[in-house]
């Protein structure tokens, strides 16, 4: 009953993790493609895109609101640092879950036991690592990046501001998330070896 119950849950979350794949795809597409037309509409006109009709926007911590024909220089740079570091993400997360579909195969044939669950977990707590180092070091960059994205000194023109400085977050929950996966994967592969002396002795 249990094992059949196993199976069955495993099936449903392969499902479910081929359509989120399927959607991550289509996001990566996606930040590619408006990319792509937001470079094409700045060659081709690149005035109207650096003046005026952007009334509001975000720096992530703050929303600023522009009057009506102020300029705002744009950095492409900039914008392709984000496409990349996005996309690059969601690179990373497609493998992710594409490990994770790989742990449900022996599991939907009622094996939670098999020696290549131990091994995608350990590929799995890596690859998580690698998230948390890159997604902090574009995190990083993209902040400092956005002080000539923005050219905050111009707009934000006044005698009382001194300076405006960049500040960076370091976010390392990812570590946690490493440590369980690596655990976790020395746990399948010392169930894994139970369970290989159990059918031997059988």
């Amino acid at each position: 009953m249990r094992q059949e119950r196993l199976i069955e849950t495993a099936k449903r979350l392969d499902k479910i993790l081929k359509v989120v794949q399927i959607v991550n795809i289509v996001g990566g597409v996606l930040v590619i493609f408006g990319f792509l037309i937001l470079n094409i509409a700045y060659l081709v006109n690149s005035e109207n895109v650096n003046t005026a009709d952007i009334i509001k926007f975000s720096t992530g911590e703050f929303s600023l609101e522009l009057a009506t024909g102020a300029e705002m220089g744009i950095d492409l740079a900039y914008g392709w640092v984000n496409c990349v570091w996005t996309v690059a993400l969601l690179a990373i997360l497609w493998i992710g879950f594409r490990y994770v579909r790989k742990i449900m195969v022996p599991m939907m044939e009622g094996n939670p036991f098999d020696c290549s669950i131990s091994d995608y977990l350990k590929k799995l707590s890596f690859l998580t690592l690698v998230y948390g180092i890159i997604g902090n070091m574009g995190a990083a960059m993209i902040t400092s990046m956005k002080m000539n994205h923005y050219q905050l000194e111009r707009l934000v023109d006044g005698k009382n501001i001194l300076a405006i400085t960049p500040e960076y977050r370091l976010e390392l929950g990812f570590l946690i998330v490493f440590f369980v996966f690596l655990l976790a994967s020395y746990i399948f592969r010392y169930g894994a070896e139970l369970q290989q002396l159990s059918d031997e002795t059988l």
